[in-house]
């Protein structure tokens, strides 16, 4: 994927997912997957998207107090 197709790609997700809470995550290949995962952002609302070169970083609110913030990266591949 080139650059302006991730930038596209992460201008729709935040045009159409902002504000947005999410209730499920799943993992679909844990080879690429940080092991040291310990908080996904279930229930939490969608702040932001942003792209840092071909990666999407999604920014998380927490819904309470014990769990903070939680950013994903998700990382687009090349076909």
């Amino acid at each position: 994927m080139e650059l302006p197709e991730a930038e596209i790609v992460c201008r729709q997700l935040r045009e159409r997912l902002a504000g947005l809470r999410l209730l499920e995550f799943r993992i679909l290949t844990r080879s690429y997957c940080d092991r040291r995962i310990k908080a996904l952002p279930v229930r939490h609302r969608l702040l932001d998207v942003r792209r840092k070169g071909k990666f999407a970083v999604l920014h998380f609110a927490s819904n309470n107090n014990h769990t903070g913030d939680v950013s994903v990266v998700i990382r687009f591949g090349m076909t």
